[in-house]
C-alpha cells in the first residue's frame, strides 16, 4: 500500500505543472505542421507521440492504422461462410506472417508510414531486424528494442518495467516499405505486437536511418524529456484559464462552464470536496466516484458526447491515484488533457446523483483553433458495461469496447474490472474492425498486452500512455488504461473494438469501459445513459458453486511447504468440457528436479478412501511423483500434452486409509520431458471418496480429449 507521502508527493498535481503541462501539449500541436502534410521530418513524427491536436482532426482518406502481432493463427475467417473460426484459441506467441530464407517476418507494409510502438512480454535475445525501404537499419536482439543503446535507451520512450511489459514508443519512419524479420522459431515463446500507421498517398517521409543526426538525438532527448517531466514549457499564446466553484446538492446538476467558440478545450481539472477519511477507503471512494456524473455538449447538442462516472472519467476508479501524460486521478480531484474542439459553444456540466451535497471547483483552459472548426472531430467519451455486444455465436467472446458509425479517430480507453473471486480475468485479445473489416486489422495477445503490461502482473504502475492504477492483486477493484496518441486508430465510416472476456457474468466477474474516441460534428454514437443503481450497485460477491461436488480445490489447499519457484491460482476457463472446477488450477511453476510442495487435504473421519485427482496437461508441463499421507499415489507422472490450451486427466488412487484431520499432499517435480516447453505443475482439485462407493464416469483414468 502507498503511503500518502507517496501519494501527495507523485501526484498532487499544482496548478503550476498543470498549466504547463496543458501548453507543451498546445504549443506542440502548434508546431506550423500542416493537418496532411506533405513532408514529414523525423522530428515532426517525434512531436506527433506528444500532438493532441493531431489527433483531433478528422482523418484524411488514405490514412490507416493496425497492429502486427503474434497471434494464433488458428484464429481466421472461412471463405465460404464468411464465419470466425477457433475465435478464441490462445497460443499467441511464435507465429509470425512466413518464413523467408531462413528468416520469419513479423510484420511488413507499404508506406508512407511510421512504426509507433512495439511490445513484448518475452523480448529474447533473438535477432530482430528492422528493413526500412529496402535497407536493413537496425539489427540486434529483441530485447534492446526496450533496453539498449541509442537510441533505444531513452527511458521514458524505450523501456521495461510496466509490470513485467516491455513497450517502445520509439518512431521508426518509412517512405516506401518496412520489414520486420526475427530468426526466432516458430513457435518459440516469441511475442510481440508492432503498431504502425499509413499516411495518405502522396506524403514523403523521412526514412528511419542510424545514426541519427545531432538534431534528431536533440528532439528525441526532448521527447524523453518532456514525456519524464512534462511540464517545463512556456505558456500559449492566446491560452485562457476559467475557474468555476459550485455546491451541488443531492439530485442536482451544475453547469460549470459555458464557453462560446470557435476554440477547444485543451485541459480540464475537476475537484470534489471529499472528506479525508473517505479518501483511504476504497469501497467509499468507488460509490462516490460512481455518482457523480461528468457531461459534456458540443455546439448545442441535444445528447451529450461527453457522459462518464467521475473517477472514470480522469482514468480511474476508487483510490486510483497515479498520473499519467493526458489524465491523472487523486482522490477526489481529477485532470485530463485531450484536446476538445467545438465550434459554436460548449456546455460543461457535473451531476450529483448521490444523498450528499458538496462542493465543485473546476479549471477549464481554451486555445484558439489553429485550423477551421469543421477540420476537426468532437471529442466524446462514453461509459458503458455490456453495450452493443453481438448475438453472433462465433464471436461471442467478443465483449465490445466501443462500436460507433462515421468518421473519427479511435483515441484510448479505461477498463474497470469488477472481480470478486480473484483469478487472472484477462487472457484475452483486443480485435479492433475498421470500415466494415470482416477479419480485424489489429488482433492481439491478451488483455493486458494491450495495456502494455505481461503476466497477469496486478502491480500498481504509470507511465505516459498506459497504466494501472489498481491491481488489488487481479481481485475485487481493477482498473487499466491506455491512450493512444500517434497510434491512434482512423476510421472513415465505423470502428468495432472488442476485448475477449473469459470469465463469464455469472461468475461475477464483470466489465465497464470509458472508450475515448472523436467523431465528425452532428453525428451521434448511440450509447444510452446508465441510471445510479446500474453504476453502482453491481459490484457485489458472487460465489461459485463448485462444479465437482465434494471437490477440493487446488487453488484453496493450505500451503504448508513451499519450494523453488511460485504457487499460484491458474484460470482454465472457455474451453467447454474442458472447464476446471471453480474455473481454476492451483498451479506451481519454477521447481527444480527432487523439489517437493507439500499442501494440506482435510480428511473429514478416520477410513478407507480412494482418492480422485484432476489434472491439466499442456505443453509447458514437467512429470512428478505424489504422495498423500506418505503413501505413494503415482511415480513419473508425466502431465505434457501438445497443445496450448491442453487436455485433463482424471486419476483414480487408492484405496488409502487416513486418519481424520489434515493429510499433507507431496508433490515432488522429477522434470521434464523432452518435448515440453515448462516445468508447470497444475491440478484442478482433490475429491476423498469412502472406498465403499464406486466412482463415477468423472472418475475414470482415461483421458478427456
Amino acid at each position: 500500500m502507498k503511503t500518502k507521502q507517496r501519494i501527495s508527493a507523485r501526484l498532487a498535481v499544482s496548478g503550476a505543472i498543470l498549466c504547463g503541462l496543458l501548453c507543451l501539449l498546445a504549443g506542440m500541436a502548434r508546431g506550423g505542421e500542416e493537418i496532411s502534410a506533405k513532408t514529414l521530418r523525423y522530428v515532426d513524427l517525434l512531436k506527433r507521440v506528444m500532438d493532441v491536436e493531431q489527433i483531433a482532426f478528422l482523418p484524411d482518406p488514405g490514412e490507416r492504422a493496425a497492429q502486427f502481432s503474434s497471434y494464433d493463427r488458428r484464429s481466421r475467417v472461412d471463405a465460404q461462410t464468411g464465419k470466425s473460426v477457433e475465435w478464441a484459441v490462445n497460443d499467441d506467441f511464435g507465429n509470425f506472417i512466413r518464413e523467408e530464407n531462413g528468416w520469419q517476418v513479423m510484420a511488413e507494409a507499404e508506406g508512407p508510414g511510421c512504426i509507433w510502438r512495439m511490445w513484448s512480454a518475452t523480448p529474447t535475445k533473438a535477432t530482430v531486424k528492422v528493413i526500412i525501404d529496402g535497407r536493413e537499419v537496425v539489427s540486434q536482439p529483441f530485447e534492446d528494442y526496450f533496453m539498449g543503446g541509442t537510441p533505444f535507451d531513452r527511458r521514458n520512450i524505450s523501456y521495461n518495467g510496466a509490470a513485467r511489459g516491455w513497450n517502445s514508443y520509439l518512431p521508426i519512419p518509412f517512405n516506401k516499405s518496412m520489414k520486420i524479420v526475427t530468426d526466432a522459431k516458430p513457435g518459440s515463446f516469441f511475442f510481440y505486437h508492432v503498431n504502425w500507421s499509413q499516411f495518405p498517398d502522396g506524403t514523403k517521409v523521412e526514412s528511419f536511418s542510424l545514426p541519427l543526426m545531432p538534431a534528431q538525438e536533440q528532439a528525441l532527448d526532448g521527447l524523453d524529456r518532456r514525456l519524464g517531466e512534462p511540464s517545463a514549457v512556456p505558456p500559449t499564446e492566446g491560452q485562457s484559464t476559467k475557474r468555476s466553484e459550485r455546491k451541488v446538492d443531492p439530485g442536482e446538476s451544475a453547469l460549470l462552464f459555458e464557453l462560446q467558440g470557435p476554440q477547444a478545450v485543451q485541459g480540464l481539472s475537476l475537484e470534489l470536496d471529499l472528506p479525508d477519511a473517505m479518501k483511504s477507503d476504497v469501497d467509499a471512494m468507488f460509490r462516490v466516484m460512481r455518482e457523480w456524473m461528468v457531461e459534456i455538449r458540443w455546439d448545442d447538442e441535444t445528447e451529450p458526447s461527453v457522459r462518464v462516472p467521475f473517477g472514470d472519467f480522469f482514468g480511474g476508479v476508487a483510490d486510483s491515484s497515479y498520473r499519467s501524460f493526458l489524465a491523472s486521478l487523486s482522490g477526489g480531484k481529477g485532470w485530463c488533457g485531450w484536446l476538445m474542439p467545438f465550434a459554436k459553444s460548449a456546455e460543461i456540466l457535473i451531476r450529483n446523483e448521490g444523498d450528499t451535497a458538496r462542493m465543485v471547483r473546476g479549471t477549464a483552459v481554451t486555445v484558439p483553433l489553429s485550423h477551421p472548426a469543421e477540420k476537426y472531430g468532437r471529442f466524446h467519451a462514453k461509459w458503458h458495461r455490456d453495450e452493443k455486444n453481438r448475438d453472433d455465436p462465433d464471436r461471442s467472446i467478443d465483449w465490445s469496447l466501443l462500436k460507433v458509425n462515421g468518421r473519427g479517430r479511435y483515441i484510448g480507453c479505461m477498463l474497470h474490472v469488477w472481480n470478486p473471486l480473484g483469478l487472472w480475468w484477462g487472457e484475452g485479445d483486443e480485435k479492433f474492425f475498421v470500415d466494415g473489416e470482416r477479419f480485424p486489422s489489429t488482433f492481439g495477445t491478451g488483455t493486458e498486452d494491450y495495456f502494455g503490461y505481461a503476466w497477469c502482473c496486478p502491480d500498481f504502475f504509470e507511465r505516459p500512455l498506459h497504466s494501472q492504477p489498481r491491481g488489488s492483486d487481479n481481485r475485487a477493484h481493477v482498473c487499466v488504461n491506455r491512450w493512444h496518441t500517434a497510434d491512434a486508430i482512423p476510421f472513415q465510416k465505423s470502428f468495432d473494438g472488442s476485448l475477449e472476456k473469459y470469465f463469464r457474468n455469472g461468475r461475477g466477474t464483470l466489465y465497464a469501459a470509458t472508450a475515448f474516441f472523436y467523431l465528425e460534428p452532428g453525428v451521434a454514437d448511440g450509447y444510452r445513459a446508465y441510471p445510479l443503481e446500474e453504476r453502482r450497485d453491481y459490484c457485489t460477491p458472487n460465489g461459485i458453486k463448485p462444479v465437482v461436488a465434494g471437490a477440493q480445490e487446488a487453488e484453496n489447499l493450505r500451503r504448508i511447504a513451499i519450494p523453488n519457484g511460485k504457487v499460484f491460482p491458474k484460470v482454465r476457463i472457455g474451453w467447454g468440457e474442458l472447464e476446471r472446477s471453480n474455473e481454476g488450477d492451483g498451479t506451481w511453476e519454477g521447481g527444480n528436479p527432487g523439489d517437493v510442495l507439500k499442501l494440506g487435504v482435510k480428511v473429514p473421519k478416520d477410513g478407507l478412501y480412494l482418492v480422485e485427482m484432476k489434472f491439466s496437461l499442456d505443453r509447458f508441463s514437467g512429470m512428478a511423483d505424489l504422495s498423500l499421507a506418505d503413501q505413494k499415489l503415482v511415480q513419473d507422472l508425466d502431465l505434457y500434452a501438445p497443445t496450448h490450451t491442453g487436455n485433463v486427466l482424471m486419476k483414480t488412487f487408492g484405496p488409502l486409509r487416513l486418519k481424520q484431520g489434515e493429510a499433507v499432499l507431496e508433490i515432488q517435480y522429477k522434470g521434464r520431458s523432452a518435448e515440453s516447453k515448462g516445468d508447470s505443475i497444475s491440478f484442478d482439485f482433490i475429491r476423498l471418496l469412502p472406498s465403499s462407493l464406486q466412482t463415477t464416469g468423472n472418475c475414470s483414468n482415461e483421458n478427456s480429449q
